[in-house]
């Protein structure tokens, strides 16, 4: 997910000296079981989510985040539907 951060302040014209990265986890490791219906599709998403976080925070980017924008794809954007 770093990746995705800097790619994007690169094509913004901004290079930050500030370099972070995370432990690369498995889909096992995001899709696991937790509380409530159709949890292997809730918790994912959490932990990802947390994860790009604290990504934009290593960059001290956080706070100049005004709007994220997510696009789901196939059973995951089906959960709750149906």
């Amino acid at each position: 997910m770093f990746r995705v951060v800097a790619s994007r302040a690169l094509r913004l014209g901004r290079l930050y000296s500030t370099q972070a990265e995370h432990a690369v986890i498995s889909t096992f490791d995001l899709f696991s079981i937790g509380v409530g219906p159709s949890s292997s599709h809730t918790v994912g998403p959490m932990r990802a989510g947390k994860i790009f976080c604290a990504d934009l925070k290593g960059l001290n980017l956080l706070e100049k985040v005004r709007t994220v924008k997510i696009t789901l794809y196939g059973s995951l954007a089906a959960t709750g539907k149906g």
